[in-house]
């Protein structure tokens, strides 16, 4: 079965490591996505905004209309002239966001995204893989698949043809988590190095609290 499990992993990119566990029976699966094209992809339908080079912005309006507007809206908010210079990242359309001397090397893409981005690809990624074919899925296991679990999944249920889902339910995989790295938490001080180490919703969460007890001073 671990062998088995390990081929439908390695098929769809990861590299594993297999390491038995000391305190109880069982293995523990290291993992990595090691194909940069799958994680670029997932970044693509996640439609994960990145920064675009200022030459891809196009042109900017030039009539006076245009830039009355532009101004306006400048007053109202400086940082709206910033949020238009982020756009959805495209794989077709990865040359407006980073110049590399090779386009045809999407490894060097990946350093677009943070750490928490790229563990969060892998972990969707890794959700998303299907229960392999349905005969063989039950001799290797020496089970029967409920007859709901070999349909299509829907819009509310979409674990149902994933292979970890699959797994976890039937206790065989008891947890799926990314683990640490202990020298890069170490490093984190500021607000910015817990966006690019655990992405950006926990910094949000920070930002946002300093944004309401300022607040309450003047309520206060």
């Amino acid at each position: 079965q671990l062998g088995y499990l390990c081929l439908c992993l390695r098929n769809e990119g990861f590299y594993v490591v297999e390491s038995p566990l000391v305190k109880q029976p069982g293995t523990l699966l290291l993992l990595r996505m090691d194909s940069a094209d799958a994680l670029l992809r997932e970044a693509e339908e996640q439609r994960v905004r990145k920064k675009v080079l200022p030459k891809s912005l196009g042109h900017r309006s030039s009539s006076i209309l245009g830039k009355i507007k532009g101004a306006a809206l400048a007053q109202l908010d400086p940082l709206i002239p910033e949020r238009e210079s982020f756009r959805p990242f495209t794989i077709s359309g990865r040359d407006n966001f980073l110049e590399v001397e090779d386009s045809e090397n999407l490894s060097q893409y990946l350093s677009l995204f943070d750490d928490g981005e790229i563990i969060r690809f892998a972990l969707s990624l890794l959700r998303k893989i299907k229960l392999p074919e349905v005969q063989k899925f039950r001799v290797v296991f020496g089970m029967e698949l409920l007859e709901s679990e070999q349909s299509l999944p829907s819009f509310e249920e979409p674990s149902l043809t994933s292979l970890i889902g699959y797994l976890t339910r039937k206790t065989i995989t008891t947890s799926v988590a990314p683990l640490h790295n202990h020298a890069q938490r170490a490093k984190v001080k500021t607000l910015d190095d817990l966006r690019h180490y655990f992405g950006e919703n926990n910094p949000m969460y920070f930002h946002f609290m300093q944004h309401y007890q300022t607040w309450l001073l003047v309520a206060g």
